[in-house]
């Protein structure tokens, strides 16, 4: 936060992740209304629920209007259980969470300390360092040119 151009640099990235996810939803709007909307035709329906046999299912059209479809995306962009969505592969709420975590995270306390959140933060970024490097050291020995003076260094 202290180096020189960070806070540019901070809204360069935010401002292209949000510019990137605008231009990947309407691409994507584009292609389902393009190329999949005639495919599919005015038959097209959405399976809402299915009944208590496994060969059954029910189907209704549902037709969802620009309103719902924003704040359908607005509700599936903030989390609802993070540790869930990054099991899941759904990465745009950690991704979003994140976001809001390190913008929230105060960098020093009232007496110009850093703050326990910060300190954290860094001592767990060291542990998981520390085990990813440890990990990647056996690895490491197949590589030209590498010593166990250059592993030592990293573990």
């Amino acid at each position: 936060r202290q180096l020189p151009g960070s806070r540019k640099t901070v809204l360069a990235v935010l401002l292209m992740y949000q510019f990137t996810t605008v231009v990947a939803a309407i691409e994507g709007c584009m292609v389902s209304g393009f190329f999949m909307a005639p495919l599919l035709g005015d038959d097209a329906v959405v399976a809402v629920a299915s009944s208590s046999s496994s060969s059954e299912q029910t189907f209704i059209q549902k037709e969802r209007s620009l309103l719902e479809s924003i704040t359908g995306t607005i509700d599936n962009i903030v989390p609802k259980n993070v540790v869930s969505d990054a099991a899941t592969d759904n990465l745009l709420p950690v991704i979003f969470a994140s976001i809001l975590f390190g913008l929230l995270v105060p960098e020093k306390q009232e007496n110009g300390t850093t703050s326990a959140t910060l300190r954290c933060v860094d001592e767990a970024s060291s542990v998981v360092t520390r085990i990813v490097t440890g990990l990647m050291c056996p690895s490491w020995r197949w590589l030209p040119g590498a010593s166990k003076q250059h592993v030592a260094e990293f573990v």
